[in-house]
């Protein structure tokens, strides 16, 4: 009896020593794993890549994912990735922190037998079925408009009246309702601000995002819900969503000018987020009938539209590039796409409607005219100036060149540069001179 106690002692002993050892060589190739993966973002930090990225040259979607992951840097990047010595690459890979991003884990989710909430087992939540219950019952509560959007402080007094309702008994019963939860810091998350932030796609870790990404299979940038077709006026298809500007923001940092058809709302957002275009072209196209009075007038053939106040020509269809791309690449199917598709997307479109493929938008003007450069040290550079600043005086002549020998360069350039209301006091001697402009 007491040699089988000392046998299972020793082997008990053994086993913990066993577990030790493993543990600790765990403990250790995780702490080498993790070493590994900061040595490589402290190399691409030094390379000149910036965690949180911006527009461009992001630390980890542009340097890190590709060096780690080996996918290709994204085309938006403009910076090399530099040489990592192949041994911490596979090093890196080891840890669970490189793994390549994937949809989480779902179990689908359970409606409820009336249909008016659904069961997430991924979140182990209810949430309500219809997506849009604002716009039709308010609880009383204010500032809620028609379409069913309300700003923050509303929204939380919005979900406070449902807990109220029915003398405390709450919605359909409940009391508990509250607004879904995101944490400060979501590692699922593409990127991550100066301050720490989590943001961009793949955040599944907040209770939206594991809706979007996990329990609807949904994938970055596609909309939960396709938009159906629509007349507003003489348009069709608009979308209510954000669409695109050629202007710059006012902060460089903040990208390009956008505009909600959705609220109505004018704002900001960096070239790389999804959104809508609907391409203008100044003026009234040749051949179409003279306009009467200022309302909206529909071209024959019912493609364009022309709005005498504001004397510019639209497109009808406010989401052609659904259906027609014309050859660009990097369109979501929905029409949606970042700013750089949509300036080529409208180049190459332009001309089929009656634009001129390289005059587009008349951004801004600026005037070669040696004498007036002279005379206004070389001020006629309006336009080139607006989109380098900084730029010396000096060196406005060769940046324009510089322009004009590129193609590719001169049309992203020309369509980058912010509108120039200054343009319209230039003399009209230099606006009727075509030889001596060149309209951004």
């Amino acid at each position: 009896m007491d040699s089988i106690r000392r046998t299972l002692v020793h082997a008990l002993m053994l086993l913990l020593i066993l577990s030790a050892l493993n543990l600790a060589f765990t403990g250790s190739q995780a702490r080498a794993d993790q070493a590994a993966c900061e040595q490589i973002k402290t190399d691409c930090k030094n390379a000149g890549f910036v965690l949180g990225g911006g527009a461009r040259n992001g630390l980890l979607v542009d340097c890190f994912q590709p060096i780690v992951q080996g996918t290709a840097q994204p085309k938006s990047a403009s910076k090399p990735l530099p040489r990592i010595n192949p041994q911490l690459v596979n090093a890196c890979r080891a840890g669970k922190d490189s793994a390549p991003v994937a949809a989480p884990a779902s179990v689908p989710l359970v409606p409820a037998a009336d249909g008016r909430t659904v069961y997430d087992p991924n979140l182990k939540v209810t949430w309500l079925a219809d997506g849009n219950l604002a716009a039709k019952q308010t609880f009383g509560v204010a500032n809620i408009n028609k379409s069913g959007s309300m700003n923050y402080a509303t929204a939380v007094e919005w979900v406070a009246a449902m807990n109220k309702l029915d003398h405390g008994a709450g919605y359909l019963g409940h009391n508990n309702w509250q607004l879904p939860t995101a944490p400060g810091k979501d590692e699922s998350c593409a990127r991550t601000g100066r301050n720490g932030e989590s943001f961009g796609f793949h955040c599944s870790g907040s209770a939206l995002g594991s809706l979007y990404y996990g329990s609807l299979r949904l994938s970055e940038p596609n909309t939960a819900v396709r938009i159906p077709a629509n007349k507003v006026g003489p348009f069709r298809d608009f979308q209510p969503y954000l669409y695109w500007s050629g202007s710059a923001a006012a902060d460089p940092k903040q990208g390009f000018v956008s505009f909600s058809f959705n609220s109505g709302f004018q704002g900001a957002n960096v070239w790389r987020n999804y959104l809508y275009v609907l391409p203008m072209i100044k003026g009234k196209l040749p051949a179409t009938p003279a306009a009467a009075g200022l309302g909206l007038q529909v071209n024959p053939g019912g493609q364009t539209v022309y709005d005498p106040a504001a004397q510019i020509t639209w497109l009808a269809d406010a989401n052609l590039a659904a259906k027609q791309t014309f050859g660009v690449a990097d369109i979501n199917p929905d029409g949606s796409m970042e700013h750089a598709a949509a300036v080529q997307w409208v180049r190459e479109n332009i001309a089929d409607y009656g634009g001129d493929p390289d005059q587009p938008i008349a951004w801004g003007v600026s005037s070669y005219h040696k004498l007036y450069n002279w005379l206004w040290f070389n001020n006629g550079y309006h336009a080139e100036h607006h989109f380098r600043p900084k730029m010396h005086w000096t060196k406005m002549k060769e940046f324009q060149r510089l322009i004009a020998s590129d193609p590719v360069v001169g049309m992203y350039v020309s369509r980058m540069i912010a509108q120039v209301p200054e343009t319209r006091s230039y003399s009209k001697r230099h606006l009727e001179n075509p030889d001596q402009m060149l309209r951004l």
